[in-house]
């Protein structure tokens, strides 16, 4: 008998989903990459992805990251098999192309709003 996947919650790096052993279920959403570039990405200062807590958001950070980041690892062998990955000539000229700072404020955590502003601090310092 097949082994089931688990459900992702808490996996937060896109990367971890392409892999032989991938533990979990991933639902394509890199179609949105496309929207986001031909709807606002670069005629708008800021975007704005709301979703409910447990939905994804740092995942989908992630995903954009590894996808236009050029200093990340060549992304090709990670997209080719999803849904953007068809749309070649779209690839050729976004993929791995654009500098992109990434900061996720999911573990800054503090008891007191002095500790919280203290790691909030350490946090964009090490970026």
């Amino acid at each position: 008998m097949e082994e089931k996947k688990q459900v992702p919650v808490g996996l937060s790096d896109f990367r971890d989903f392409f892999n032989e052993n991938a533990p979990c279920y991933y639902v394509d959403k890199t179609p949105f990459i496309k929207e986001l570039v031909t709807t606002s990405l670069f005629s708008s200062p800021a975007n704005l992805v709301l979703r409910p807590r447990r939905f994804g958001k740092t995942l989908m950070l992630s995903m954009l990251q590894n996808f236009f980041d050029m200093d990340a690892k060549d992304a090709r062998p990670i997209f080719k098999n999803l849904e953007i990955g068809k749309d070649t000539a779209f690839c050729e000229k976004y993929e791995n192309r654009f500098p992109v700072i990434s900061i996720t404020f999911k573990d800054v955590k503090g008891d007191t709003m002095e500790k919280m502003l203290t790691e909030l601090h350490l946090k964009l310092f090490s970026e």
